[in-house]
């Protein structure tokens, strides 16, 4: 047998070997180490946490919710978030929105990577002035009636974390007002479906919301191979229980 064919044999079983592999993590998610998965982007969204923990705390307690939930929602997003590659997104793309809005434009921006369309849609549900829309009226608040001149100061806010992080209470007591009945509101599933209402949209019901809980869109989307991916509310509950609990408990 020649180099070159014993070559081409050993290459066609390692080959054949990384599919075997990639299709068994498409069955099962639950064992993964996503530490070692994601690496060096999982220890620094994991640091980012822990430094502005206060922080956090803070704004949950302020609000009345668990710090522990309320980081595990982002940090899929802490891991996917590039400096680079936000700012090139950021002056390409905020002109569009200033001028046009997002019928023209709609991008993630900032640690969260919250998109212009996810802001607003809060601001609207704020102006309804139910029970919970009380606590967050600042945020309807800009120095500006002008339109663009908002558009610009809503992406400055966005490319905040303390702004982003009032943003996220906000999220939380939205979803909390409209689905604390829900069968998934209870704490064993509650992360999961906070996770996935704030990835996938929070506008369906619940358990259209939660059908996308385990889907294999993270981190590249929908149009990428499942089996070279994750889903995020698995990797925000990991998270939660690995690290969120432990980091935020007063106790320790």
């Amino acid at each position: 047998m020649s180099i070159n064919i014993l070559k081409k044999i050993i290459f066609l079983l390692f080959f054949l070997s990384t599919l075997v592999t990639s299709n068994s993590f498409g069955q099962d998610e639950k064992d993964e180490n996503y530490a070692f998965i994601f690496g060096v982007e999982y220890t620094e969204a994991v640091n980012f946490c822990k430094t502005f923990k206060d922080i956090i705390k803070a704004s949950a307690k302020k609000y009345d919710i668990p710090p522990a939930e309320l980081s595990a929602i982002i940090f899929p997003e802490l891991i996917r978030y590039s400096q680079v590659s936000n700012l090139i997104e950021t002056t390409a793309l905020e002109y569009s929105y200033v001028n046009y809005g997002t019928e023209y434009v709609d991008f993630s921006i900032g640690r969260f990577q919250m998109k212009p369309s996810f802001i607003e849609g809060l601001e609207k549900k704020l102006k309804i002035q139910e029970t919970w829309t009380c606590d967050f009226s600042h945020l309807l608040e800009y120095t500006s009636k002008e339109i663009t001149a908002q558009r610009k100061e809503r992406l400055e806010r966005m490319n905040n974390v303390i702004w982003q992080i009032e943003y996220l209470c906000c999220f939380y007591k939205m979803i909390e007002s409209k689905f604390i009945n829900s069968i998934y509101w209870k704490p064993q599933s509650r992360v999961r479906f906070l996770a996935t209402a704030y990835n996938h949209g929070y506008q369906k019901k619940d358990t259209e919301i939660m059908k996308y809980a385990t889907k294999r869109f993270f981190p590249n989307g929908a149009n990428y191979p499942a089996d070279y991916q994750y889903a995020y509310a698995n990797v925000a509950y990991d998270f939660y229980t690995k690290h969120a609990l432990k980091l935020f408990d007063d106790s320790l």
